[in-house]
């Protein structure tokens, strides 16, 4: 089976790129230069943190099910994928769950302690990779106009957080100074995602409407 799953990898070049990468964000953001710029940052751990453990098994799925082997292990993947469409329609499980566990580990008191606390901040690094699961199958089970409100829904979020951050200290484990900031780069994203947003619903409704 693995003989099957390296010449499978070799004949899809990007499946493997997808998984080398994937483990390469998650791997590196647990390095201690990493780990400690997120202890010291806040803007670093609420981006580039949360980009990694979300994104990197996003990225990791993705290539493993592109190059699923057969036997025990294609078949498994092939369920899973079969089970998330009819079960979890429009990410109406996993979407929950990853918003969830995302509020949880962000209540202030919560993300004050797992920055302290050794095995709690581990506990939270092991969340945050579950959400990136969760995220990716809701991704896979929601359609391109859904995807398209998850994304505008996601630039509001920012907007509001990044006017909550700029104005109060949300997290006293990090200065007055870091919370302002990461709220200022809060609001960037505003405009950021409704441009890509927009740019994406061209894409789709054009695809839909198809040529004149």
């Amino acid at each position: 089976m693995l003989e099957e799953a390296v010449e499978l990898f070799r004949s899809d070049r990007r499946a493997l790129l997808y998984v080398v990468c994937g483990a390469a964000l998650v791997v590196c953001m647990l390095t201690p230069p990493a780990d400690g710029l997120s202890d010291s940052v806040l803007a670093f751990h609420m981006f580039g943190e949360h980009f990694a453990f979300i994104g990197g098994p996003c990225l990791f799925l993705e290539g493993v099910l592109r190059a699923a082997p057969g036997g025990l292990a294609g078949r498994a993947c092939r369920f899973f994928s079969r089970a998330n469409h009819r079960y979890n329609s429009k990410g109406a499980l996993t979407l929950p769950a990853a918003a969830a566990l995302l509020v949880y580990w962000h209540l202030p008191a919560n993300f004050d302690y797992a920055v302290y606390h050794p095995v709690v901040h581990a506990l939270f690094h092991a969340s945050m990779l579950l959400v990136g699961v969760l995220f990716y199958f809701t991704l896979k089970a929601a359609s391109k106009t859904e995807l398209l409100a998850l994304q505008f829904s996601f630039g509001y979020v920012m907007l509001a957080l990044g006017l909550l951050f700029s104005s109060s200290r949300v997290y006293t484990a990090y200065s007055a100074y870091q919370n302002a900031l990461t709220g200022e780069v809060m609001l960037l994203f505003m405009p950021i995602t409704t441009l890509a947003t927009f740019v994406q619903a061209v894409r789709v409704f054009r695809k839909y409407l198809g040529p004149d």
